[in-house]
């Protein structure tokens, strides 16, 4: 910079520059930190109720066996509860036990071959509901 391109003596107040104005990020940078850690423990708050509310819907177990019409087990039976993640296959004598399934009036879904016959069932809350026979025909 040459000695006309400087600025006036006047320019400087108290025998230094003037203060330049600090950038939005360096002026409010622990408001903004503060305002983040708070929407994060806002969140993980929000995901400890949603996950106590499904915890304090609970479950119970269902078990039971899957005949055909003559009495004689069927093996390899998909059993479900409708509308959850929770099902199983039957095993060699046609029994199945889901233990998990959602409490209250529920629908059983037995399924073989794509055909298919639900039941209503009533999951007590931490105990388990026995269907005993449940006798399903998929030839009909």
């Amino acid at each position: 910079m040459s000695l006309t391109d400087s600025p006036e003596l006047e320019y400087y107040e108290e025998g230094k520059p003037p203060e330049k104005e600090p950038s939005f990020l360096r002026k409010y940078w622990l408001r903004i930190v503060l305002a983040l850690g708070l929407v994060a423990v806002a969140i993980v708050a929000l995901i400890g109720i949603i996950a106590q509310i499904e915890i304090s819907k609970g479950t119970g177990s269902i078990t039971g066996q899957v005949v055909d019409p003559s009495g004689l087990p069927l093996p390899g039976v998909e059993v479900f509860v409708s509308g959850s993640n929770e099902w199983a296959l039957t095993d060699t004598e046609g029994r199945f036990t889901l233990e998990a399934a959602p409490v209250g009036e529920q629908t059983l879904v037995v399924v073989q071959t794509s055909i298919a016959e639900s039941y209503s069932v009533a999951v007590p809350l931490g105990g388990t509901l026995d269907v005993g026979q449940i006798i399903f025909s998929p030839d009909s």
